[in-house]
């Protein structure tokens, strides 16, 4: 079937990268074993793929293999992904977007997961987002990796949007997304000025862009 050779092409892609990190850093007291932690991968696949299964792009592609997917796999190529940041990324959206309950990630995984998913999810019923966007600098690492992983895939595909909501979009991720990058490796902010530059070329913005010091990964702000 279908699903189960991505599922399969999805942890062998995964595991490799993650076999030297199996430490599970913020539950000491979790003795998982490599098979344990391939399940519980695994069981995060299936579920996000289950929970988003009636979502579809406007040109008819799944919205899991479109996007979560590929996020979750851009998640591995930072600096020491770990077990759980492929974990909270694969299930980032299933809150903010289906009917999956924070009970039942709570239940099928533990506490950390499920409080790192509802960070990342946005509350439906908030119509100014500024707070989640400035408590992002409060958040730990496996939870900025899969914020900027998401952004970096968003920035990649919404050239088909209104012209208003790409700059709005842009000027949000370098005034929010970028600083929590800053620690990142040189590919990652690569990525994201990349995207950056791109957009405010293509789109005649005129927008100030971060300009990277890749020796100290340091934000220097410029006029362009």
């Amino acid at each position: 079937m279908k699903i189960e050779k991505d599922l399969e092409d999805f942890l062998e892609k995964v595991v490799p990268i993650l076999e030297e990190k199996w430490q599970l850093e913020t539950n000491p007291d979790y003795k998982y074993t490599k098979k344990d932690k391939i399940r519980k991968l695994w069981l995060a696949y299936m579920i996000a793929e289950d929970s988003h299964i009636w979502q579809e792009r406007k040109g008819g592609d799944p919205y899991f293999s479109w996007h979560v997917r590929e996020v979750a796999l851009t998640t591995i190529w930072f600096e020491n992904p770990t077990f759980e940041s492929i974990i909270i990324a694969l299930l980032h959206d299933t809150v903010e977007d289906t009917k999956l309950s924070t009970w039942s990630i709570w239940n099928l995984f533990w506490n950390y997961i499920t409080k790192s998913v509802l960070a990342l999810s946005k509350d439906e019923w908030v119509f100014d987002n500024t707070l989640y966007y400035e408590n992002l600098k409060h958040w730990d690492k496996n939870q900025r990796m899969v914020k900027v992983a998401d952004r970096i895939h968003n920035l990649s595909t919404i050239d088909c949007l209104p012209i208003d909501k790409i700059k709005r979009k842009l000027e949000q991720s370098i005034k929010y997304i970028y600083p929590i990058a800053n620690w990142a490796t040189k590919i990652w902010k690569e990525m994201l000025y990349k995207e950056f530059d791109r957009l405010n070329s293509k789109f005649n913005f005129n927008i100030n862009l971060p300009k990277m010091n890749l020796n100290n990964l340091e934000v220097l702000w410029v006029s362009t």
